[in-house]
């Protein structure tokens, strides 16, 4: 009998036993707690990748759709990863084509602000455990390429190359995602050396606008920044001395000691560059020793000394004010001249000219009002009720006295 029971007994454990062995494979692999929290770095993430992809949803940069998240946050997210939209609704991504349909749809009242915490990124193959909105906008602002304290998703020249990221989007299809010239993996953007020739984008500047990207010496229609070969001799920029193929070694082009003629007198000295007894090379009207361009006869003047002439120049000034919003264009000091008198208002100590000094007018620009008596940013005259108290001006004895009525 006690043999049955012992029988009994140890096949009663060994049931138990299974089945906690059962049950503990069945969910061996519990995930850990998971907050969902506001996150303002999971908005961000967001709408960068919304700004990589066309308005059906795709990337633009089909081959690497990562690219809109490593180039400008420098990681990409280890799925699966939930989100969360600012009404409550969660969504779990599971690639980053998920997170590109999501962002095409966000607008601006519909919008992920949430995520859970934890969750694994991606940093140059090694991966990270975000563990809160903390640790998660440290990650993103610590993302900059060029070092110049303005992290990449946020800097307009990514590279620091004086180019800005839109100006080297090559393809012209409104993203810089997918333009990488010498094919080594870096998009232009981030790139100081696009075409990989040894020879800095921003030393191929060869007309001296400040401008790289639109040299193009050989017209081929490549820019000389993404062109290896940009004069078309058979030589890489890097090694080639006379990069345009004028016959002007570089280097003198840019040190600007060119004696074109030989006669001991450099050009930017010389009223007769190449000695023909002509004081107006280019014949544009203007003598050479008062031609800021004397072989361009399509310009003369260069007010700001920029390099471009005023011709082509959109601020001449270099005031930071369009010649075309400018009243005046060649006056660095000045842009505007509010009452049209020909004194700029910088200048002027009555802006709108109606008669009362600038700084005793509360509304210096506007010619109809010099009065705000109650402050509330409504000049005398246009205000019902100039002090504020409660009773209008046509019903007031003391319409300028909040005191009395």
């Amino acid at each position: 009998m006690k043999t049955l029971k012992s029988i009994t007994y140890t096949f009663l454990i060994l049931v138990l036993a299974f089945s906690c062995t059962s049950t503990l494979d069945e969910n061996d692999l519990i995930e850990p707690n998971r907050t969902t929290e506001t996150s303002a770095s999971a908005k961000i993430v967001v709408e960068v990748v919304k700004s990589h992809i066309k308005p059906d949803g795709t990337f633009f940069n089909a081959d690497n759709p990562e690219s809109s998240m490593t180039f400008d946050l420098g990681f990409k997210l280890s799925y699966p990863v939930t989100l969360s939209y600012n009404n409550g609704t969660k969504v779990e991504i599971n690639s980053i084509e998920d997170l590109a349909s999501i962002a095409k749809e966000i607008t601006q009242t519909n919008f992920i602000d949430g995520v859970s915490f934890p969750f694994e990124v991606d940093v140059a193959g090694v991966t990270q455990t975000i563990s809160d909105e903390n640790s998660f906008i440290d990650l993103i602002n610590s993302y900059d390429t060029d070092n110049d304290g303005t992290i990449n998703y946020q800097d307009t020249d990514d590279d620091g190359d004086g180019a800005s990221d839109a100006s080297e989007d090559q393809n012209n299809d409104g993203d810089s995602t997918n333009d990488d010239a010498d094919d080594d993996g870096t998009p232009n953007y981030l790139d100081t050396d696009s075409d990989n020739d040894g020879q800095l984008d921003q030393d191929e500047d060869n007309d001296g606008d400040g401008d790289f990207t639109n040299d193009d010496s050989d017209n081929d229609g490549i820019p000389d920044y993404t062109d290896s070969d940009s004069d078309n001799d058979g030589t890489d920029d890097g090694e080639d001395s006379d990069d345009d193929n004028d016959g002007i070694n570089d280097e003198d082009e840019t040190n600007g000691d060119t004696d074109t003629d030989g006669d001991g007198i450099v050009d930017n000295a010389d009223t007769d560059d190449d000695d023909d007894d002509d004081d107006d090379d280019d014949d544009d009207g203007t003598s050479d020793d008062q031609d800021d361009f004397p072989l361009d006869d399509t310009e003369d003047t260069d007010t700001d000394g920029d390099g471009t002439g005023d011709n082509a120049d959109t601020d001449d000034d270099n005031d930071g004010t369009s010649d075309d919003q400018d009243d005046f264009p060649l006056d660095d000091t000045e842009d505007t001249d509010t009452d049209g008198d020909g004194t700029g208002d910088n200048a002027d100590t009555d802006d709108d000219n109606d008669g009362t000094p600038d700084d005793q007018d509360d509304f210096p620009l506007d010619a109809s009002e010099d009065t705000d008596t109650d402050g509330d940013g409504i000049g005398n005259n246009a205000d019902t009720d100039d002090d504020n108290d409660g009773t209008s001006d046509d019903q007031d004895n003391f319409p300028l006295d909040p005191t009395k009525q």
